[in-house]
């Protein structure tokens, strides 16, 4: 969102239902290494309906489509899966058609890049303050893992969104 790699043609405010943004996704190739694993955000499916993450709708210049896409699934090949979805305007909620996300992919047996939250309870504070710790101390080829989730708390807030799990890591990380 803050940082997508090329310049959109348009930027639109969007929700997408029946997901949940989540700090699960270990990078060892951006913001970690194999020896100190970073986490980045991915897309969550959910079971809870009401669930939902918002972001931008990043109109891609029709001139370099196919480009930009192949260079979008390098980038977020570990650990993501491209998703045709349904997008929706946070006001009024009338939909304003499919969009691409890259949601967790967390079946690739080949791959074990996806941190499970333990014994299945979501955003506890065990969870979050493990997951805060492993951000702070992590850094990769494009940089630091706690300035990555700063940059995305900083673009959250910017579009008036309120995201309790990013929201939640900040705030854990503050407190060390």
């Amino acid at each position: 969102m803050w940082n997508p790699g090329f310049t959109a043609a348009r930027t639109q405010r969007a929700v997408v239902q029946g997901y949940k943004r989540r700090f699960w996704n270990f990078s060892f190739d951006h913001r970690g290494t194999f020896e100190n694993p970073g986490l980045v955000a991915c897309a969550v499916e959910s079971e809870n309906v009401s669930d939902h993450i918002e972001g931008l709708i990043l109109d891609i210049p029709r001139c370099c489509f196919r480009e930009i896409m192949e260079q979008l699934d390098v980038r977020e090949k570990c650990g993501y899966m491209r998703k045709l979805v349904h997008a929706f305007e946070p006001m009024t909620g009338s939909c304003l058609g499919r969009v691409f996300i890259y949601s967790a992919c967390d079946d690739d047996p080949y791959l074990d890049v996806f941190m499970r939250p333990m014994n299945g309870l979501d955003n506890t504070l065990v969870e979050l303050e493990s997951i805060a710790r492993t951000i702070a101390t992590a850094e990769g080829a494009s940089g630091r893992n706690i300035d990555y989730l700063l940059q995305l708390h900083a673009a959250l807030k910017a579009m008036g969104s309120v995201d309790y799990h990013v929201d939640s890591l900040v705030d854990m990380y503050q407190s060390f």
